[in-house]
């Protein structure tokens, strides 16, 4: 897996993500996945962003600063089809759930659950935490985004005819 180079990369562009830590590669192994995160790319103020949900939940990062804490490897998507209705929209949804806490809770718990049962156990504050691909899934108005892996939402991008980046 190739990152791509910063300067190639557009606003709203997604990063798929492989990290090598434990909870990465249980991650991985779990879902049967290629990636174990997710996070979006903007450039705020002509700088450079990652906006992702950690264990300190969804926040904004310097590219640099998120490349240097994480050193993930990282695919690219791209939507194509990228109009003003719904960048405004995606921006909505990103400036509602900064800062909301991240959800070990469905991390650790519902997602096992759902790869045994092949059922999501609901949650009441099901939007009040957000792990990664959730956050991600969200943004770009996935149904069901509680219940999406990373690489769930890796195939949702290509089966919308989201582009990826080489």
């Amino acid at each position: 897996m190739k990152n791509t180079e910063v300067e190639l990369l557009e606003d709203f562009d997604v990063l798929h993500c492989t990290g090598q830590k434990l909870l990465a590669r249980l991650i991985r192994k779990f879902t049967k996945s290629e990636f174990s995160h997710t996070a979006i790319f903007r450039i705020i103020e002509g700088v450079p962003c990652v906006i992702d949900a950690q264990r300190d939940g969804v926040q904004v990062r310097t590219f640099e600063r998120w490349q240097k804490e994480y050193n993930y490897k990282y695919v690219v998507t791209r939507n194509p089809d990228l109009t003003v209705g719904k960048i405004h929209a995606m921006k909505k949804r990103i400036y509602e759930n900064l800062d909301k806490g991240y959800d070990f809770e469905s991390l650790l718990l519902r997602q096992p659950w759902k790869i045994i049962t092949g059922k999501w156990k609901t949650k009441q504050d099901e939007k009040e935490r957000l792990y990664c691909s959730e956050f991600a899934a969200l943004v770009y108005g996935k149904d069901d985004s509680e219940r999406t892996t990373p690489q769930d939402f890796f195939m949702w991008c290509v089966n919308k005819r989201h582009i990826v980046v080489e």
